[in-house]
């Protein structure tokens, strides 16, 4: 019996170094959250680390003391070397300890070709993507090779050998042998899907060539070309930059609206809106029609402006769907809508008494192509305003809305006022992780339906964009918001930062906007939220999310 009962505590004792257990059967545990796995390719420098243990815990990283947060949270960050890291998370408590790891494989930072090595690298090739392009459009090339050489690109039997420059290095930490080229496209630049062939001379190692994997053509008889916007969440970019939350956006193109195609990059199409403006679109938003089709034209020969309660509408007939952007401007309050492919052929526009916000209409013939009609407007600023094409009709209709009326105390400001609160992602949309492993979706749930209880009970009329945890397009969550007729667009977010951010630095309270009409609406809230005791984050504006993209409602 002895000998069964040492077994027994010897069990025990190995247990409690295994598992963290106390011979009472307590545990100290550690879970670590962020990052969910182990980064096999990872660039930035710093890690981010977030995850939790019983409360009253000691945490410690790499043998570093964390701070452990009430709840038992805790988020550091974490240097990384070049190659394997090992990061060593534990958990100790006055009965236990518990530990996990976390291994990340750091990339090294992109270094300069040595100069004894002939060579000529993929890493910075551009163009990174095919190009569509025209005469006169200007090509930009670029490779990273050996230092201190003569290079050339060359494309088809059309280019041969132009001359690169290298790029000098400013200071010791530069890269060097970086080899950039430019050249106009002419008229007998004619080419069908061409690699660039990069070439490069280095005295001492000799010469070497090397392809790109984008290809080059320059087409004359392809373009312009006529496309029709099929999506309908079209957009119009400024240029062909991007990011988490997409490139600047100029405006929604409408299902429909035919728009003229100058050339590619990539996935996107360029489109020439005027002798002097162009925008980018998405390839798979556009039904390329067929060549000779006629390009996006219209006269404009009259207009009306009226209004009823809650709106004034301008309306424009117009011969095909064309593009159009639509800008707000605050001193003095106006909008202006840019016509693209229109020419004035006005002869009148009948304004009607019943319109309020729309206090004075003009127009002027920019450039060729370019229709602009001004909307002066009264104040105060507008309560939304949009653009858009009437049922199947090409009939253009400007919208205004009016500000809603309040109540007067001692009824409650909220009294009669619809308000469209979403609570972000859901689904599979799950948003951002918490260190204790809560997901934001269920947190932006949870607030909403709180904060629809309160709005209801002060004699609001709250509606929520989803009611469970279910997954929502984006943009239609705020086309319900708008058919409901909505005051206001609220989209309530638990948001976190980057993995290679320091999340102990990172806190506080935000809100955002799109469009400049809403801005004072945003800083009020912002405002009356730090009034809370909430930390500053900022109050940020030309905020590109999807929610935020129609300027229909503030």
């Amino acid at each position: 019996m002895k000998t069964v009962w040492s077994k027994i505590l010897v069990m025990s004792v190995a247990l409690t170094q295994v598992f963290g257990l106390n011979p009472l059967g307590a545990a100290a545990t550690v879970a670590l959250v962020v990052p969910e796995r182990d980064p096999l390719d990872y660039r930035a420098a710093r890690i981010r680390l977030a995850g939790h243990t019983e409360p009253g815990n000691q945490v410690f990283v790499n043998g570093k003391p964390v701070k452990v947060y009430p709840t038992g949270a805790f988020v550091d960050l974490c240097s990384l070397e070049v190659g394997a890291n090992t990061i060593i998370i534990e958990a100790s408590s006055t009965v236990g300890a518990a530990s996990t790891s976390l291994r990340v494989h750091r990339l090294p930072p992109l270094q300069s070709t040595p100069g004894d090595v002939l060579a000529i690298e993929d890493a910075l090739m551009l163009p990174e993507q095919d190009l569509d392009l025209l005469p006169g459009d200007l090509l930009e090339v670029r490779f990273k090779g050996t230092p201190g050489g003569q290079a050339f690109f060359s494309v088809g039997e059309a280019m041969e050998r132009i001359r690169m420059t290298e790029t000098p290095a400013r200071s010791d930490g530069d890269l060097r042998g970086i080899y950039t080229g430019v050249h106009r496209l002419r008229p007998s630049d004619q080419l069908s899907r061409q690699p660039i062939r990069f070439h490069l001379e280095v005295p001492g190692l000799g010469e070497m060539e090397k392809s790109s994997q984008s290809l080059l053509s320059v087409q004359s008889l392809r373009w312009p070309r006529t496309g029709e916007v099929i999506s309908p969440d079209a957009y119009l970019a400024a240029g062909l930059g991007d990011g988490r939350l997409g490139g600047a956006l100029l405006g929604i193109v409408p299902l429909g609206t035919r728009l003229e195609l100058t050339g590619r990059v990539g996935d996107l199409y360029r489109v020439q809106l005027s002798p002097v403006k162009s925008a980018w679109i998405a390839k798979e938003a556009i039904k390329p029609m067929p060549l000779g089709s006629p390009p996006p034209r219209s006269l404009v020969g009259s207009a009306t402006l009226q209004g009823n309660h809650r709106r004034d509408t301008y309306m424009v007939p117009l011969e095909v769907r064309l593009p159009y952007t639509l800008e707000p401007m605050m001193e003095p309050p106006r909008l202006v809508l840019d016509l693209y492919g229109a020419t004035s052929n006005l002869t009148w526009i009948t304004q009607h008494l019943s319109a309020e916000m729309i206090q004075r209409v003009s127009w002027e013939q920019v450039e060729d192509g370019r229709l602009r009609f001004r909307f002066d407007l009264k104040e105060p600023p507008v309560w939304g305003y949009s653009a858009s094409y009437e049922g199947d009709s090409n009939r253009l209709v400007v919208t205004v809305r009016r500000p809603p009326t309040l109540a007067t105390p001692p009824a409650s400001p909220l009294q009669g006022l619809t308000l469209a609160l979403d609570a972000g992602h859901g689904g599979t949309n799950r948003g951002a992780l918490g260190s204790l492993g809560t997901l934001e979706k269920e947190v932006n749930l949870h607030i909403t339906k709180r904060l629809a209880s309160l709005l209801q009970a002060r004699g609001g009329k709250p509606i929520l964009t989803r009611q469970a945890d279910e997954s929502l397009d984006n943009a239609q969550r705020v086309l319900d918001a708008i058919d409901a007729d909505a005051d206001f667009f609220v989209s309530i977010h638990a948001n976190s930062v980057g993995l290679s951010v320091d999340a102990a630095r990172s806190r506080g309270t935000s809100t955002y906007y799109r469009h400049e009409p809403f801005r004072a609406l945003s800083l009020s809230l912002y405002r009356s939220l730090l009034q809370l005791g909430l930390a500053p984050y900022g109050n940020i504006g030309s905020f590109n999310a999807a929610v935020l993209k129609r300027p229909d409602i503030p």
